[in-house]
Formats: C-alpha cells, sequence, structure tokens
C-alpha cells in the first residue's frame, strides 16, 4: 500500500512539472529593433535592445588554442571580437561546454551555456498591463505587499530617486545574481552602462539614506516578462584568416543564438555560438580536439557573484522582445 502511495505521489509529481520552453528560434534579421553585440564594447544604436553573450567569444578562442592559431587578417569587426577578454572570469569551466571537430574537411567549433535560474519563491505575475516608455503596453511581474520570504529576494543596490535606481534580484543559486538598472544618463555601449552600475553600487552609503537600500513594505517592485530566441549569422568574419604554425585558416561561417526566459518564475538562458573554418590551402591532416518600475529603458544582466565579468547583458530600450 506504502508502495502504491509512493508511485501514484511521483506521478503527481511528475504530471505537475512545469518544462521552460522557449519561443521558437527567430533569424535577428526580423527584429527591427534589436542587435546582437558580439563584444561588450559596441556601440548600441539609438531606441535598439543591444544583445550580448559571450559564447562567440568563447568559441573564437577556442579554435586559436585548439589550432595554435593568431588573427592574420581582419577587419574592425575581427580585430575587436580579437581583443576582447571579457568572456574570461564570466562562468565557470564546468557551466559552459566547447568542442571542437572536422567534418568533411571543414573545422567546427561550438561554444554553448545553459542556465536555470529559479526564484526561491515566485512573484506575482501582475493583472495590470505595464506601458513601457514606447508606448506599449506588456505582461509583468513584480512584488507589492508580497510576503516576506518574496520580498527578501530583492535588494536595493542603488536609489536615487524614481527615475534612476537599480535592484538586486537573488535566484535559488545564490552565485548568481541578476541586476537590474535604469539610469538616467545614455551611454553608448554595455561596458559603459555596467561600469556606471558598477561605480553606482560602490558608493559610500550614510545612515541617514539607509531607508534607499531597503526594500520596505510600501515599495513596488515590476519588470517586464521577456521572451526571445534570437539567432544570427555574422556575416562580418566570413573570410576572416587565421594564421597557424603551418597553414591559414578562413572562417567560412559564425552563428550566434541568444535565448531568454525573465518573468516571475525566475530565469532561463540558453546561448551558442558555432564557428565553421577551413584550410586555405586544403591541408587539413587530422582533427582537432523603491517605485522600481523598469517601465523605461534598462540594462538586464546575469553574472556570476565571484566574477567581475557578465555571462549576459541587454540594453532594452523597446519593447520588442516583451511577452505582448
Amino acid at each position: 500500500m506504502k508502495k502504491i502511495i509512493y508511485i501514484c505521489g511521483l506521478i503527481f509529481l511528475i504530471g505537475c512539472s512545469e518544462k521552460r520552453e522557449f519561443p521558437l528560434v527567430t533569424q535577428l534579421e526580423e527584429f527591427n529593433s534589436t542587435n546582437f553585440s558580439f563584444t561588450d564594447n559596441q556601440k548600441i544604436e539609438v531606441a535598439k535592445n543591444q544583445i550580448y553573450s559571450p559564447t562567440l567569444l568563447f568559441a573564437w578562442n577556442h579554435l586559436k588554442e585548439e589550432t595554435n592559431s593568431v588573427l592574420e587578417e581582419g577587419n574592425d569587426f575581427a580585430k575587436n571580437i580579437d581583443d576582447s577578454k571579457t568572456y574570461i572570469n564570466s562562468l565557470n569551466e564546468d557551466e559552459y561546454i566547447n568542442s571542437i571537430s572536422l567534418e568533411n574537411n571543414l573545422i567546427k567549433v561550438k561554444s554553448e551555456f545553459k542556465k536555470s535560474l529559479p526564484y526561491l519563491e515566485e512573484f506575482t505575475r501582475n493583472n495590470i498591463e505595464l506601458k513601457f516608455s514606447d508606448n506599449q503596453t506588456v505582461e509583468s511581474f513584480g512584488c507589492f505587499d508580497c510576503k516576506r520570504k518574496t520580498k527578501s529576494q530583492i535588494t536595493v543596490v542603488h536609489f536615487e530617486n524614481n527615475k534612476e535606481f537599480a535592484v538586486r534580484i537573488t535566484p535559488k543559486d545564490k552565485t548568481t545574481e541578476i541586476l537590474l538598472y535604469c539610469p538616467n544618463k545614455t551611454h553608448n555601449t554595455l561596458s559603459e552602462y555596467y561600469k556606471d552600475l558598477r561605480n553606482k553600487m560602490l558608493k559610500e552609503k550614510s545612515d541617514k539614506d539607509w531607508w534607499r537600500y531597503r526594500f520596505l513594505d510600501q515599495d513596488v517592485f515590476e519588470a517586464p516578462i521577456i521572451e526571445f530566441n534570437i539567432e544570427t549569422n555574422i556575416k562580418e568574419l566570413k573570410g576572416i584568416l587565421l594564421k597557424s604554425t603551418y597553414e591559414y585558416i578562413e572562417i567560412v561561417e559564425a552563428i550566434q543564438r541568444i535565448a531568454l526566459i525573465f518573468d516571475e518564475k525566475g530565469a532561463e538562458i540558453e546561448s551558442e555560438a558555432t564557428i565553421v573554418a577551413k584550410s586555405a590551402s586544403r591541408e587539413l591532416e587530422k582533427p582537432i580536439p523603491k517605485n522600481l518600475i523598469f517601465d523605461k529603458p534598462f540594462l538586464l544582466i546575469f553574472k556570476k557573484k565571484e566574477f567581475e565579468n557578465p555571462f549576459f547583458m541587454a540594453w532594452i530600450t523597446n519593447s520588442e522582445l516583451m511577452k505582448k
């Protein structure tokens, strides 16, 4: 009898588990107001979202290491990729996968990671639509008069006024933090926004300002629900040459995909990049192994607490990626 009850209980738990599914993959070219940032210092276009993840940098550097090669001929885009070091110390080595293989005389390098970051206590999905600054109404989640355990997941890390503020959300995985920052000042790159936020967080706090850094009972937190699964072919890298000891390696194709679900349950992130290259001389011999309402442009960051560099950043300036 106990065994039957146990089996029934197990079936019930399995049946009730909700699998989070990303939207279908959409090509970046289909979005009018969203760009990928392949490094954190690419210029943000006015009124456009900018999404960054270091998987292309992982793949690029893995290709160079495994083929013992260096950038031989490159445009400014390739030089920027080659110079960037922000992939270092963004994730632990066991949190991402690099692989390399030889298929039909083509070198294929793939780098990928997946992160599931549920909250210990779910926030509330709001019944009232959030009106973002581009006058679009979107679905949102948040915390208003919510229970203590839910509130404890929110830390106000900066509060100047109701136009400039930042919060930290701590998921169940306490080695990771989610930062949301509404700045008053416009910057040109994700790295500039991130540096600005870090400076604000390091600002000395006085005792009289204690209320600025606590999420109090009368405070409101509200953020838009974001869902996307975007892929792009990076044409700027096609034809770029790397030089190894014995041969030239030509980039044939480079693709990156980034997916995110960010809602009241937590966050799900996937990112992967693939670089396909060939020997320019065809001589490959063997395989090579407060009113904290985010209704205006904001920076979204996912990072390991122990590391300085994020593993995901996005400048969200319009509602194109939000759940309508």
